[in-house]
């Protein structure tokens, strides 16, 4: 996820104290994805599809989907969808 200058930092709400990064594209097999998650502290997290994390307000996170898959989703360019959830 990007915005014109090539990245885009999200700061969870107040007494947010864990974050869940999801690709709900939902493109068919063979297509899979790596969810990774990088706090301004340097720490990352990654899993395929999903991913959960540490979260708090005092810091702000970069949210980045991988294409895993040997080919790209079915048509080149195609928007994908991810969802974040702050608990």
């Amino acid at each position: 996820m990007t915005n014109s200058t090539g990245s885009f930092w999200i700061t969870p709400p107040a007494n947010a104290t864990n974050g869940i990064l999801t690709d709900v594209s939902g493109f068919p097999a063979p297509y899979t994805s790596v969810a990774c998650v990088k706090s301004r502290t340097n720490l990352t997290w990654c899993q395929t599809n999903s991913v959960s994390f540490p979260a708090t307000n005092s810091t702000s996170y970069l949210l980045t989907i991988y294409v895993k898959s040997p080919l790209p989703p079915p048509t080149n360019g195609q928007p994908m969808n991810i969802q974040i959830t702050w608990q």
